[in-house]
C-alpha cells in the first residue's frame, strides 16, 4: 500500500481518504475505549467490595472514578450508538408509519435528526464552558491528602462526546 498526496493505493485501486471514513473510525475506537473502560470500572467496583469485605481496607476514591467514569463512557459511545441506530425512539410507529406512508417517516427522521443536533449542539454550548473553567482552575474532586482527581479530563470527554454525537445527527438530517 502507497500513499501519495492524499490518495491510497490498494489492490491497484486509488481512493482517497475520506473525512467521514476517519470519523468513522474515530467514533468507534471512541466506543471501543468507552466499552473497555465499563469493564475496568466492574473490575475496580468488584475489587472495592472484595476490599472491603474480606480485608476491610477500601480502594481509596472508588466513588469519585465511578461517578465521573459512567458519565464519560456514556458520551464516549454515543455517536456510535446513533449510528448504528440504537438510540431509543419510537421504532414501532416509525415501521408502521414507513408502510403507509414513506415520505411522513422520511419527515419525522428528518425532524428527529434535526432536533437532535439542536439538543447536542445545546449539550456542546453547555459543556464547553464547563470544561474549560475546570481546566484553568485544575479542578478536583475528593479529600486532598486522601484522595483527589482532576475532573477536567472527564469534562472534555463530554464535550467530545456530545461534539461527535452532533456531527452524527447532522449527518443524519
Amino acid at each position: 500500500m502507497t500513499a501519495t498526496s492524499g490518495l491510497v493505493i490498494a489492490g491497484g485501486v486509488r481512493e482517497r481518504l475520506h473525512p467521514a471514513r476517519l470519523y468513522r473510525a474515530l467514533a468507534a475506537g471512541a466506543n471501543g475505549v468507552g466499552s473497555l473502560w465499563f469493564f475496568g470500572l466492574m473490575f475496580l467496583i468488584c475489587a472495592d467490595i472484595v476490599g472491603r469485605t474480606v480485608f476491610l481496607h477500601p480502594i481509596k476514591g472508588v466513588t469519585e472514578i465511578v461517578a465521573y467514569s459512567v458519565a464519560a463512557c456514556v458520551f464516549l459511545g454515543l455517536a456510535q450508538t446513533l449510528h448504528a441506530g440504537r438510540f431509543t425512539r419510537a421504532e414501532m410507529l416509525l415501521d408502521a408509519l414507513g408502510l403507509y406512508r414513506p415520505a411522513a417517516r422520511s419527515f419525522y427522521e428528518a425532524l428527529y435528526a434535526a432536533a437532535g443536533a439542536v439538543i447536542a449542539a445545546a449539550m456542546v454550548y453547555g459543556l464547553a464552558p464547563e470544561f474549560l473553567d475546570a481546566w484553568r482552575k485544575d479542578e478536583i474532586v475528593g479529600v486532598p491528602g486522601y484522595f483527589t482527581l482532576t475532573i477536567w479530563p472527564f469534562k472534555l470527554i463530554l464535550v467530545f462526546g456530545s461534539a461527535t454525537m452532533l456531527i452524527e445527527f447532522m449527518a443524519l438530517a
